[in-house]
């Protein structure tokens, strides 16, 4: 059975993160790049749609690498997913001479993957439709079966090892300013999460062997343009400090249904979504809005605010004050008009020039309740030790794990959480985890990927049983083979 999440301990990480899977990047045989980079994008210029790239990309390390070393700048160093375009902006803006010989590999490699979208930064007319279409197969082995290596299952059914299978098949689609992905996954967890009764995160509906466990985790229509975008559907989004997951918002919990938006540019934009979630009866409501001011006055410095509302109940209607992106009153509103949690949060993120980046957040939780809880996080990376190296360290400490102050009347739907797991982090117990994780892809036309995280927990007070301290060696491996991606092009 699932286990709520702790509402009065504190959370204590200590996260150290070697390689940051660039050593993935390193193929074997480096593709060749298709030509000059192009400029970056200009207001002038013909403005190109584009899907997102997914959280679990074998890209991110490698771009999140030089974001940090400051070879890219026009990438939030906290708001992910990034589309596929900017990220082949982004590419293009790297100065090949600047490079070391496994740096070029790495960026021949991401020309090869981002082939498209460079040919129309480099002056193809933007495709009127197009569609891509990749299939993966692989397994992962998991020492345990909770999604979260900082909070492992050491007892019971689900801290078994367990070999878990993973097949994907992937959508996307552009047609003008419209862009979506469809990404269907059939994964072992799915049988085995330890936070669903009897480990099923998707409800069987034939008791016998050949029940499929497949779910779309990503179904999203989005309708962009240069300064603005609207979607709605299921997209994983992570807007939290390099290497962790978001306060407020996470790829955590399971992706659900929602209305998002941006307004901006990539100095200055304003970021956002709204739920309804369904875990509750229907008669019972649960809204959840999320928005995030994010402002990046020069490439080395990043300061961002955000706030969040939770409110529901039998018979809520929505209240439009709650929901509102540009008003933060409602932090000086009583709680109980109507019924409801609301947090607030600052960012900062500073590249100091040294080789040495400084970040950190500030969570303040139910801000007018009795029982107001705090959070905050503070990390630096280190990108100049050796090439292809990144150092992370961080430190954070979370009260209200999932961001609820306890209110009267009882208002559970009025929790941080889809499921009742967290949709920002979800966190129990005390835990210090040194930790490697790493990516490798081969060369060639069918790539093979293989990714690790391996670390050693130091957990005290284990489920929250006094003196119940353990070490144990916690993490999981996986591989993936996946097809080439096949686009189909109506030019």
């Amino acid at each position: 059975m699932r286990r709520p999440a702790s509402r009065s301990r504190i959370f204590l990480l200590t996260s150290l993160l070697m390689g940051s899977g660039l050593t993935g990047a390193l193929p074997g045989a480096a593709q060749q790049s298709p030509g000059q980079p192009p400029a970056p994008e200009q207001p002038g210029e013909p403005f190109n749609a584009s899907p997102y790239l997914p959280l679990g990309h074998w890209a991110y390390p490698i771009v999140e690498y030089w974001i940090a070393a400051g070879r890219v700048s026009s990438l939030s160093p906290f708001v992910k997913p990034y589309r596929r375009i900017d990220v082949a902006r982004a590419l293009a803006d790297i100065g090949e001479g600047s490079l070391g010989a496994g740096e070029r590999g790495w960026l021949n490699r991401l020309r090869s993957e981002f082939a498209g979208e460079l040919s129309r930064l480099g002056g193809d007319p933007p495709r009127p439709v197009g569609m891509s279409l990749e299939l993966g197969a692989g397994a992962q082995y998991a020492s345990q079966t909770h999604r979260d290596l900082l909070r492992p299952e050491l007892d019971g059914e689900f801290s078994d090892s367990e070999l878990l299978e993973d097949l994907r098949l992937e959508l996307e689609g552009q047609a003008g300013p419209v862009v979506g992905a469809f990404r269907l996954t059939h994964h072992g967890i799915y049988r085995n999460d330890a936070q669903f009764p009897g480990g099923d995160v998707v409800p069987k509906t034939d008791p016998g062997p050949f029940d499929v466990t497949a779910r779309s985790d990503e179904a999203y229509l989005e309708l962009q343009s240069r300064y603005a975008r609207l979607s709605f559907g299921r997209m994983y989004r992570n807007w939290g400090a390099p290497d962790l997951p978001g306060f407020l918002r996470s790829g955590y919990a399971y992706s659900e249904e929602e209305i998002g938006y941006r307004i901006g540019t990539d100095r200055v934009f304003l970021i956002g979504s709204f739920a309804s979630y369904t875990d509750f009866k229907s008669d019972t409501a649960h809204y959840v809005a999320i928005h995030r001011l994010e402002v990046r006055p020069s490439d080395d410095l990043m300061l961002a605010l955000s706030q969040s509302s939770v409110h529901g109940g039998p018979g809520q209607n929505v209240d439009l004050a709650l929901i509102n992106p540009v008003s933060v009153w409602q932090f000086a509103r009583r709680d109980d008009d109507p019924f409801h949690n609301k947090s607030g949060q600052l960012d900062v993120w500073w590249r100091t020039g040294l080789g040495l980046n400084l970040y950190g957040s500030f969570l303040a939780d139910a801000t007018k309740s009795e029982e107001s809880k705090l959070g905050g996080s503070f990390g630096m990376e280190v990108s100049r030790l050796a090439p292809g190296l990144l150092l992370r360290v961080n430190l954070s400490a979370v009260q209200s794990l999932t961001y609820r102050a306890k209110l009267l009347p009882p208002s559970p739907w009025e929790e941080y959480s889809v499921e009742r797991i967290g949709i920002g982090w979800d966190k129990t117990e005390t835990t210090i985890r040194p930790a490697l994780a790493g990516r490798w892809l081969s060369g060639g036309r069918i790539p093979v990927e293989l990714e690790w995280d391996l670390g050693v927990n130091f957990i005290t007070d284990y489920d929250h049983v006094a003196g119940d301290d353990r070490t144990e060696l916690v993490g999981t491996l996986g591989l993936m083979i996946r097809s080439p991606r096949w686009v189909f092009d109506s030019r």
